[in-house]
């Protein structure tokens, strides 16, 4: 999660001196954002497919342990459910913690798109505005 950190910190630069910076600074920390999502997107696929793992391993788990509860301790269906349920806990906890940080990694994935969007954005004012200064210089 060190690339998480240093996104951090890219963003918190951007918000303090994204409006006096210059055109080069804001190129610079465009390419920074760009690889970091880069290794950011990354970790999100490996989180999602841990995911996945956890969610049909949970389904597996639960089936057998109901069709267990049903088979071996004669139980009836909703207390074999219920027993399975249980079961599963820990596997169903771990899958919804990388179910939370794959959405949180997706957000921030997002932002950090939308922050490379207004960097463009901002690059091509400037560089309109020191055009325009350029030609008034030569007039």
């Amino acid at each position: 999660m060190e690339d998480l950190e240093k996104i951090r910190a890219e963003l918190n630069w951007y918000g303090k001196n994204g409006d006096i910076a210059s055109i080069e600074k804001l190129l610079k920390l465009q390419d920074n954002l760009a690889i970091r999502s880069y290794f950011l997107a990354d970790q999100l696929g490996g989180i999602k497919t841990e995911y996945n793992h956890a969610y049909f391993s949970r389904k597996i788990e639960f089936n057998k342990a109901k069709a267990g509860f049903l088979n071996n301790k004669k139980m009836t269906l909703g207390a074999s459910e219920m027993e399975a349920i249980l079961d599963v806990e820990d596997i169903q906890r771990k899958e919804i913690e990388l179910e939370s940080l794959g959405y949180k990694l997706e957000l921030l994935l997002r932002q950090v798109n939308r922050v490379i969007q207004a960097t463009q954005q901002r690059i091509s004012f400037l560089k309109q505005e020191k055009e325009s200064t350029r030609k008034q210089n030569t007039t």
